[in-house]
């Protein structure tokens, strides 16, 4: 293991251009490449890319959901855009912290009532 050289912030992705390089060199050589080079693509890379597109095409369809029958106005579309992003993730958040809250109360009905002490027992009178 080598140490990190310097570099400006973001350079990794700038060289991500070199990439086409691996692939012209694995069409021309497959079996070297995939001994020396990389013994198999990189599939967590297609799945962050298919996750991201299958994400804005149902924020486009949320959208446009909350679109229908109201003004077309820019203002009003631009606030939509970008309510329509927000929305699922904080609203997910909302859920797992009022599941979480809930789950809290639950474990501890005791912590809501008053306990009970000899002071207020009936037992000496």
């Amino acid at each position: 293991m080598h140490p990190v050289r310097p570099a400006p912030w973001g350079v990794s992705v700038k060289q991500q251009k070199k990439v086409m390089f691996d692939a012209l060199l694995f069409r021309k050589h497959p079996a070297l490449y995939r001994s020396r080079i990389r013994r198999a693509p990189r599939w967590d890379y297609y799945r962050v890319v298919a996750s991201l597109l299958l994400r804005a095409f149902l924020t486009a369809r949320f959208c446009a959901h909350r679109l229908r029958g109201t003004s077309k106005s820019p203002a009003h579309i631009a606030k939509m855009v970008v309510t329509s992003i927000l929305i699922p993730p904080l609203r997910v958040l909302a859920a797992g912290r009022g599941a979480q809250v809930s789950q809290r109360l639950h474990m501890k009905p005791a912590a809501r009532v008053a306990p009970f002490t000899a002071a207020t027992s009936n037992k000496g009178r």
